[in-house]
C-alpha cells in the first residue's frame, strides 16, 4: 500500500517527520508532499516531495493558492499512484484530497486540527460548506483530540447526517519524538524543603498564555505557595516577553535541544501550559514521559486525552484563578495522580500512534474500494 501525505507543516513541525520515519521503518510505502512557498529552501530529504508553488500574497487568496498547489499534486499523484491519501488539514490538503478523489477515485483520509476549528472555520464562513463536502466524502475523519471531534459533530455536521459520519470518525494523536519514551522518568515527588517548580515549553506569544500562567504563579506567592515559573522558549514578543521577566520568580531561558530541555523536565514538579488554542500540543506528552502531572486548556487539543484528574486538570485560559485552583489540586492529589504519567505517556510513543495510523489506511483503503 502506498500512501502520499499531504502537508504544507512538515519542515516546520517534527512531527510528521516522526511520523514519516515510523511509517518507513514498518515498511509503508510512504511519500510526503509538502507545499510551499517559490523562495523557501530547498530541503532535499528522501520520500518527500517539495512542491515550490506558491507566493507569500497568495495567502489571502484562498482558492487560487489551492489551485496552484493542485495543478502540482496532480502530476505526483499521476507518477506516484498511491492508494490512499492522506490531508494533514482540513481546509489546506483535505481540499487536494476532496480533488484528487473526484479526479482519479482516490480514497482519502483527512486530519482536522487546530487551524481548521479556531481560524478557518470560524473566520471564513463562506468555507464552510467546503468543509462539510471534503467531511464528508473522507473515508475515515482523523481528530487528534476528543474536543475537536465533538466540535466538529456539532458545528460542521448537518444534524440529520450526524449518526453516519460519525461512525467514520476516529482519535488519532500525534507521536512524540523517540527520544522521549527512550528516556522516560516515571519518578517525580515535588520537593517538601524547595519551592515548587512549575514549567511551562512553547513560544512566549500571546496564545501560548506565559502570562497569564505567570499571574497564576504570583496569586499562589501570594497566598503563601513558595513557587517558581520556568519558562522555556523562543522569544516572539520582545514586550510580552519583558512583562514575563518582570517577575523575579520567573527563570527565563531560550528555546533548549531535546537533549537539553529533558534537564528542565526533570527539575520540574509539575507542567503547566493554557494555552488559549493549541492543536495537540506535543509538550504535555513530553512533560508526561518525564512523570510530570499537567495542566492544560478546556476545549483544546489535549482536553479529553484521558479522564480529568487522571494526569492532571484542564482550565479556563483566560481565568488566572482556575488556574491556580487546579494547580493547588494537582499538588494535593500529587502522589495519586503522578504514577500514571508513564502509563499515559505510551499512547503517544511512535510505535503505538504509526501502528494505529497503519491499520486505519487498511481499513480506509478497504472502504474505498467497497
Amino acid at each position: 500500500m502506498r500512501v502520499l501525505h499531504i502537508s504544507n507543516d512538515y519542515f516546520n513541525s517534527g512531527v510528521y517527520r516522526t511520523l514519516h520515519q515510523g511509517f518507513l521503518r514498518d515498511g509503508l510505502d510512504s511519500v510526503f508532499f509538502v507545499p510551499m512557498r517559490y523562495r523557501d529552501p530547498q530541503h532535499q530529504v528522501p520520500n518527500v516531495l517539495e512542491a515550490h508553488c506558491f507566493h507569500p500574497y497568495d495567502r489571502y487568496w484562498y482558492m487560487n493558492k489551492q489551485r496552484k498547489i493542485y495543478r502540482q499534486l496532480r502530476g505526483e499523484v499521476e507518477r506516484q499512484r498511491p492508494d490512499l491519501l492522506h490531508g494533514y488539514f482540513l481546509f489546506s490538503g483535505g481540499i487536494h484530497c476532496l480533488w484528487a478523489k473526484r479526479e482519479f477515485g482516490i480514497p482519502y483520509v483527512v486530519t482536522v486540527q487546530d487551524t481548521d476549528v479556531n481560524t478557518i472555520y470560524r473566520r471564513l464562513i463562506h468555507l464552510r460548506g467546503l468543509g462539510w463536502d471534503i467531511l464528508r466524502e473522507a473515508e475515515l475523519v482523523f481528530f487528534i483530540s476528543d474536543a475537536y471531534r465533538a466540535f466538529v459533530l456539532r458545528h460542521m455536521v448537518p444534524a440529520s447526517a450526524r449518526e453516519d459520519v460519525s461512525k467514520k470518525f476516529r482519535l488519532l494523536p500525534f507521536a512524540v519524538d523517540p527520544f522521549w519514551t527512550e528516556h522516560t522518568d516515571s519518578a517525580r515527588h515535588p520537593s517538601h524543603d524547595g519551592p515548587v517548580r512549575l514549567l511551562t515549553v512553547g513560544v512566549v506569544n500571546a496564545r501560548k498564555n506565559q502570562l497569564r500562567t505567570a499571574k497564576a504563579v504570583q496569586m499562589l506567592r501570594q497566598q503563601g505557595m513558595d513557587a517558581e515559573l520556568t519558562v522555556v522558549g523562543a522569544g516572539e514578543d520582545e514586550a510580552l516577553d519583558r512583562q514575563i521577566c518582570a517577575h523575579n520568580f520567573v527563570r527565563r531561558i531560550q528555546k533548549l535541544p531535546k537533549e537539553q530541555l529533558i534537564d528542565e523536565y526533570h527539575r520540574a514538579d509539575l507542567f503547566v501550559l493554557p494555552s488559549l488554542t493549541e492543536s495537540f500540543g506535543l509538550v504535555y506528552a513530553e512533560a508526561l514521559t518525564q512523570g510530570l502531572p499537567v495542566i492544560y486548556s478546556a476545549g483544546q487539543g489535549f482536553d479529553q486525552q484521558f479522564p480529568e484528574g487522571f494526569v492532571g486538570y484542564h482550565v479556563n485560559p483566560l481565568s488566572p484563578e482556575d488556574i491556580v485552583c487546579q494547580i493547588q489540586q494537582v499538588i494535593k492529589e500529587y502522589d495519586s495522580l503522578q504514577p500514571h504519567c508513564g502509563e499515559a505517556a505510551a499512547q503517544f510513543s511512535q510505535d503505538a500512534v504509526c501502528a494505529c495510523s497503519e491499520a486505519y489506511y487498511r481499513e480506509a483503503v478497504n472502504t474505498g474500494n467497497c
